[in-house]
């Protein structure tokens, strides 16, 4: 309401999906490299969240040029990041959306009139963007980091040629993170 963004709840209802936990299935990248101790319980469980309503999505990597269309899971869900548990050869936060990506655009073909949206991510967003494409027309993600600077994505004129209802920043800051859990 704050930002005027209207969404369908039932894409936000986890009612509407079913859920599968993975038990002490994780390490984020920290994790993989100050081992299992990292954090205070060790590896984190992760879910496999699969929408129980019609889904119909095209994504498009341009730099990679490739594009795929089909339902959520056959879109944005990589079984095979999940399918073995193996905390630090892989990478099971690229079960949603298939990992990091300099950009990749997924459409809403059951949403056409939906707002579009960039976001500006890091791995942290990998669980979020398939989720908020199911609310938008289009979704725009664009990762900055890691990149060579002449393969890097001028988000300024990018932003200018998209036109986006909404520019989203979301960044995890394990800078915080560690701070807040030293003090404890």
């Amino acid at each position: 309401a704050r930002y005027d963004f209207d969404y369908n709840a039932m894409y936000t209802d986890l009612s509407n999906y079913t859920v599968k936990t993975y038990e002490d299935w994780f390490l984020g990248s920290y994790g993989k490299k100050a081992g299992r101790l990292f954090t205070f319980e060790g590896a984190e469980d992760i879910d496999w969240i699969t929408p129980t309503f019609e889904t119909q999505l095209t994504e498009k990597q341009p730099y990679k040029d490739q594009t795929n269309t089909g339902t959520f899971e056959e879109v944005l869900l990589k079984k095979q990041y999940i399918e073995t548990k193996d905390c630090y050869s892989l990478n099971s936060y690229a079960a949603y959306s298939g990992g990091d990506f300099r950009l990749q655009i997924i459409e809403n073909e059951l949403n056409k009139n939906g707002k579009k949206i960039v976001m500006l991510r890091d791995s942290f967003a990998c669980v979020v963007s398939p989720f908020l494409s199911l609310n938008t027309s289009e979704l725009h993600v664009i990762d900055t980091r890691n990149f060579i600077p002449t393969e890097r994505i001028n988000v300024y004129d990018y932003i200018k040629i998209v036109k986006p209802d909404y520019v989203i920043i979301l960044y995890n800051d394990v800078t915080r993170i560690c701070d807040a859990q030293r003090k404890y």
